[in-house]
């Protein structure tokens, strides 16, 4: 009998050790309804749920299939958390990226929150498509903060590729110990 509430006490201990949830990080733009199209700029918006212990993080922009894209492109380095205006509890963010116009044209690509540092994926888009021009059907996600930054990304991923974005956020070194 006392086996069982051990049990369940032992996950929740090492939830705690590893110091960081990031359960709840939803990517609300690019989407499979909300393409982004390529030689413009696009939204990027995303939520998450406080309590992370994230305190800044990489932006990166992927695709499944290396015969569309080898490696990432980046987008922004040193991105710091913060909260969404007028929403207590909620952090995310808004900007804008403009994606070459060389980029291929299919679906497949998705976002992701990392530490530069660790290694570590916070958060995965759905995958999602570019496109050479945006569907009558699009859909823009509601409640977002109107971006005031934009990354402008100008080729193909490259081992000398810089940060578009190099933001002010701490570094994540000692986020996770």
């Amino acid at each position: 009998m006392l086996l069982l509430p051990l049990l369940l006490f032992i996950p929740l201990v090492i939830a705690q050790g590893l110091g960081v949830s990031t359960s709840y990080w939803p990517v609300l733009s690019p989407s499979p309804s909300t393409p982004w199209v390529r030689g413009q700029k696009n939204l990027l918006a995303w939520r998450v749920a406080g309590g992370t212990g994230v305190s800044a993080f990489e932006i990166e922009l992927h695709h499944w299939s290396r015969k569309v894209m080898q490696g990432a492109l980046k987008i922004a380095r040193r991105y710091p958390m913060q909260a969404l205006p007028g929403r207590y509890g909620n952090l995310g963010g808004s900007l804008e990226v403009e994606i070459p116009a060389d980029l291929p044209a299919t679906d497949g690509y998705m976002i992701s929150f990392s530490s530069y540092y660790h290694g570590k994926v916070y958060a995965m888009s759905e995958p999602f498509a570019i496109v050479d021009s945006l569907p009558s059907n699009a859909t823009a996600p509601t409640g977002v903060p109107s971006p005031s930054l934009t990354a402008v990304i100008t080729g193909l991923p490259h081992p000398t590729q810089q940060w578009p974005l190099m933001l002010d956020g701490p570094e994540d070194k000692n986020d996770e110990k």
